[in-house]
């Protein structure tokens, strides 16, 4: 799931694959890796859902992927900048909604190429040819509210809430039809699954954290927040570490706005 600096170097330098910039656009023109491609997740979505953040079928996901240059073999490695988004995981669960699952995220992100030396270029990057995408057999990594309001009710899901302590506990600003959380949702902000420098924790540090929180690999974990980015990036942590894990892009604007489903409120 994860690269690290070495071996990205290595396929940066000898143009191997596609490196792909997660980013917003300004950051990326002011600084990214060498022969970076620009995409972000936003481009990927179903945008005639009335759910903000909803991802477009596989088919229609597949079909986007080949319009921007990415072919169906091609080894691909994404990064962002963990500090500031989490657009880096978002794509990367992106992909695998496409059947496309071996794709590396950079640990760490462009902060950590930087600080390790790694050169950077300005400008509107690397423009790649249209080229051929069949989507591939999807694996288990999106779940829908029917399937959470089921685990909500039947326990045999762990319902996994990354979004901050405030909106957790309905002290955020409101930003959805209602303040709250899933009934029993654990508490895991996607922060707390990242070093200071923005890489990962180790699988056992993961392990140790979720175990910590009531998490246990044993049953499957839905993980949600707002609009499925800060999930997604915790889904990328937590597979990275054994975890039956997967991403409900719904998430709380979806959940909140259906006023037939539990909501708990602190």
């Amino acid at each position: 799931m994860f690269i690290e600096i070495e071996e990205a170097r290595a396929l940066v330098e000898a143009r191997s694959g596609l490196v792909l910039d997660a980013r917003e656009a300004l950051p990326f023109l002011f600084a990214h890796v060498p022969g970076a491609t620009r995409l972000h997740w936003t481009e990927l979505v179903d945008a005639s859902s009335p759910v903000p953040g909803t991802q477009a079928t596989a088919e229609e996901t597949a079909r986007r992927l080949g319009e921007a240059g990415i072919g169906r073999d091609d080894p691909v490695v994404i990064y962002g900048d963990p500090s500031k988004g989490v657009e880096d995981g978002r794509l990367a669960w992106a992909f695998h909604c496409a059947g496309k699952t071996d794709v590396r995220v950079l640990a760490g992100g462009l902060p950590r190429w930087t600080a390790d030396g790694g050169p950077v270029e300005r400008g509107p990057g690397r423009a790649l040819a249209p080229r051929p995408f069949a989507p591939g057999e999807v694996p288990r990594v999106a779940v829908f509210k029917e399937e959470v309001l089921r685990a909500v009710r039947t326990g045999d899901a762990q319902v996994v809430d990354c979004r901050s302590t405030a909106e957790f506990e309905g002290r955020a600003p409101l930003t959805a039809r209602r303040r709250g959380r899933i009934p029993g949702a654990r508490h895991l902000p996607h922060a707390s699954l990242l070093r200071r420098d923005g890489a990962p924790l180790a699988p056992e540090e993961v392990r140790d954290l979720a175990g910590r929180l009531g998490i246990t690999p044993d049953r499957p974990v839905y993980c949600y927040c707002g609009i499925g980015a800060r999930s997604a990036q915790a889904w990328l942590v937590l597979r990275a570490a054994g975890y039956d894990v997967r991403n409900y892009d719904g998430s709380w604007n979806e959940w909140s706005a259906d006023l037939d489903l539990p909501i708990e409120v602190p």
